[in-house]
């Protein structure tokens, strides 16, 4: 199991949302005890996200004020990954998770939207009836179902 898997069961853990279905409510929670400021804003092309972390201390995580409410999820738990995983400065754009820091924010992100024990009681049989329950994107739930397959979780 991964670093990153691992950082995610243990903040769902910590916040009490290990069988959650994780709503933007319950991840702005999150953001607040994290002492994050959170921003929407109008990205042009294709930037979607970005977190920014100083030297000293502040955490910024903005996300295109344009997403859907299942693409918002996605980019916060996103930046949440980088922000728990990662020091620095770090961009989601679109289509573009090449590098291991990325790959680790996306693991991350897969697991926090859709925990082991609340997967586990929903049962999705297709992927598309796990982006519904969970509220992401298709390919996030794709990532989720290979987490699922590879470890069990």
């Amino acid at each position: 199991m991964n670093i990153a898997i691992k950082k995610a069961l243990a903040v769902l853990e910590n916040y009490g949302l290990l069988s959650c279905v994780l709503t933007f409510r319950q991840i702005q929670s999150i953001l607040d005890s994290e002492n994050i400021i959170f921003n929407n804003f109008s990205f042009n092309g294709r930037l979607k996200e970005r977190y920014i972390s100083t030297g000293d201390g502040i955490s910024i995580i903005t996300i295109n004020g344009d997403a859907e409410t299942q693409d918002a999820k996605h980019l916060t738990a996103h930046a949440l990954g980088h922000h728990f995983l990662h020091k620095g400065n770090y961009a989601y754009i679109d289509n573009i998770v090449l590098d291991k820091h990325e790959n680790q924010a996306e693991d991350f992100a897969a697991i926090l939207l859709v925990p082991p024990l609340a997967l586990s009681k929903s049962k999705p049989s297709t992927t598309i009836e796990l982006t519904e329950l969970f509220e992401i994107p298709l390919h996030l739930a794709e990532r989720r179902l290979k987490i699922f397959e590879m470890h069990g979780l």
